[in-house]
């Protein structure tokens, strides 16, 4: 469970009308539901306010049954040389799963000293297994390379703002980008986005097309897909997961990059 995705969405619904606050609303549904998910971000209301997180670290621990303590992970956000601190922090506090958030992400040198922590710990506990996860970053050669346990990011979903599929390449074992439609966007859908268009991708050719037909045409066609912007989040998250799978079937060592 990511907080940030959580406090952004809950406002479409009322969960009840004692709770005020986005923390209160985000530890009143996991003191209710934690046990259905394998672990829950713990909350940050501030990224440059450590003190102020590590409080309400604790505090989302206490409102959850004790338990479940240890579903609550710490998220990493303060950058450079304080970034590692908050790391080796953690894992003193006894965390065994850390996230790492996305702004600024830790250069080189702090990753490479993150993963020397995690080494000096397995050498001292051999039965200690430090995780950590990656928030924001759906970058294969980023996952690629530093192995994460686990990632994620909206970069799936964004792409279908701007009318653009993320395909996975059978034959060059990487992600595609393909356009649907030649379509110029309005500064009002670009501000709807969050974010700001590159240069697009090409439109999507014959054999993207017969890919998707191939996975999904059974159910719905391509031409409905392309039609629904349900739909074509779900070829993009697809693609993620080929190359997820893909990733877990390769044996590449860790680097410091």
């Amino acid at each position: 469970m990511d907080a940030g995705t959580f406090t952004l969405n809950i406002r479409q619904t009322t969960l009840t009308p004692l709770v005020k606050t986005r923390f209160e609303e985000y530890a009143h549904f996991l003191s209710m539901y934690i046990q259905h998910f394998d672990y829950a971000a713990s909350y940050d209301e501030d990224f440059g306010d450590w003190e102020l997180n590590m409080f309400l670290l604790a505090r989302l621990e206490n409102t959850v049954p004790r338990q479940y303590h240890n579903r609550i992970i710490p998220v990493v956000h303060r950058p450079g040389k304080d970034a590692l601190e908050e790391f080796i922090t953690y894992i003193d506090m006894k965390y065994d799963f850390i996230a790492i958030g996305s702004k600024p992400w830790p250069s080189p040198e702090t990753w490479s000293a993150m993963k020397s922590k995690i080494a000096e710990c397995k050498n001292s506990t051999p039965s200690r297994e430090i995780k950590t996860h990656f928030f924001g970053t759906l970058s294969q050669e980023r996952l690629e390379t530093r192995r994460p346990y686990s990632a994620d990011a909206s970069s799936f979903a964004k792409a279908v703002a701007f009318d653009t599929l993320m395909i996975w390449n059978d034959e060059t074992h990487h992600l595609d980008n393909a356009k649907l439609m030649d379509k110029t966007l309005t500064t009002e859908e670009i501000k709807k986005a969050g974010t700001t268009p590159q240069k697009g991708p090409p439109l999507i050719n014959k054999a993207q097309q017969e890919k998707i037909r191939r996975l999904f045409g059974a159910k719905f066609g391509l031409d409905n897909l392309i039609s629904s912007v349900e739909k074509c989040h779900l070829v993009n998250f697809y693609a993620i997961v080929e190359m997820e799978t893909y990733l877990n079937q390769t044996n590449s060592t860790p680097s410091d990059n």
